[in-house]
């Protein structure tokens, strides 16, 4: 009794009713020289498939999309092979034209269950088969849509630039003072001096010996000035890391035109803990030229050691400041 209900209600919603007396639901035209008896079957082939993965019927409406959804592909195959006696066919015919719902139940498609998803499972259908969706405005792309829930390939570019090798960029790409009179201001060639600090070791930072080392602690900070504490215009900031360790990983730059203050801040730098060859170790930080009278340098964090786990020790050798002496074009 209960397949018998079953039998009578697929027949009932008009599921075995012959698709070829409906019209097809996508004006297609055929873009490989089928017959028009090709054209009949594959458009025959192609509603049956979509009226099965959706549900919709095109004469009844939605109303067989909750059956389908309740039932899945084979089971209304099977449905429809009792009402004509032969419940295996009937079921090999709905497994085949269900596709993804015949292995998938509940009312779960992979087009919607809508005239949109139906005419959409119609045109995914035909389109393989060798025919275009025609448009008001003549014969559109064969463009397949996406199904309900795929996942759409990333269009390919037209033509893929060869392989470039990319520079690593700087801390700031800012033009560089033209003037031939760069110097390292706080160099004693040039006059640098130490003026305030907590101990004299931080003259050792500027004393051009880059063999010399000095240990200091992270919040440590020192202030120096230029030739004379005249002004001075700079860009670039420099610090020697002649091996890993116990390094500066961290220390900011500050400026002022007052020994007393205040400071406003250039910029914070993080060295990295190795030696560049190609620059004899020394790690260069630019900005925007700046003029001022006197600079200070704090540092932050060291790298540290094992033995240092909180990264307070840290070992100094040169620091240099790139620029000239005087305002620019003075």
């Amino acid at each position: 009794m209960k397949k018998l209900g079953v039998a009578a209600l697929v027949l009932f919603y008009g599921l075995v009713t012959p698709v070829h007396a409906q019209a097809p639901p996508v004006s297609m035209t055929p873009a490989r020289g089928q017959t028009p008896d090709q054209q009949v079957k594959d458009a025959g082939d192609c509603q049956a498939f979509a009226k099965q993965e959706t549900g919709w019927d095109t004469t009844k409406g939605a109303a067989i999309g909750g059956l389908l959804g309740a039932l899945g592909g084979a089971a209304a195959g099977a449905a429809i092979g009792a009402a004509s006696g032969n419940a295996g066919k009937g079921a090999a015919i709905g497994g085949a034209a269900g596709g993804v719902t015949g292995a998938v139940g509940g009312g779960v498609y992979k087009y919607t269950k809508s005239k949109e998803g139906y005419e959409r499972a119609y045109t995914d259908c035909m389109t393989p088969r060798g025919y275009m969706p025609v448009t008001a405005a003549g014969v559109t792309p064969a463009v397949t849509p996406a199904p309900v829930g795929a996942v759409q390939a990333v269009p390919q570019q037209v033509q893929a630039a060869p392989p470039q090798m990319t520079a690593l960029p700087q801390v700031s790409a800012v033009p560089q003072l033209q003037d031939m009179r760069r110097v390292n201001l706080l160099g004693p060639e040039s006059g640098g001096q130490l003026l305030a600090a907590p101990s004299d070791l931080w003259s050792r930072a500027i004393d051009g010996k880059e063999d010399a080392v000095a240990w200091f602690m992270s919040g440590e900070e020192a202030i120096f000035a230029f030739k004379g504490e005249q002004p001075a215009t700079f860009d670039t900031f420099s610090i020697l890391i002649p091996d890993g360790g116990e390094n500066v990983k961290e220390l900011e730059l500050l400026v002022s035109d007052s020994l007393n203050g205040p400071f406003r801040s250039v910029g914070r730098f993080q060295p990295q803990n190795l030696r560049l060859f190609r620059t004899g170790g020394y790690q260069d930080f630019t900005f925007a030229p700046i003029t001022a009278r006197y600079v200070k340098v704090k540092l932050v964090a060291g790298y540290g050691a094992s033995g240092d786990p909180s990264h307070t020790r840290m070992k100094l050798h040169e620091l240099r400041l790139i620029g000239q002496l005087g305002a620019p074009g003075s």
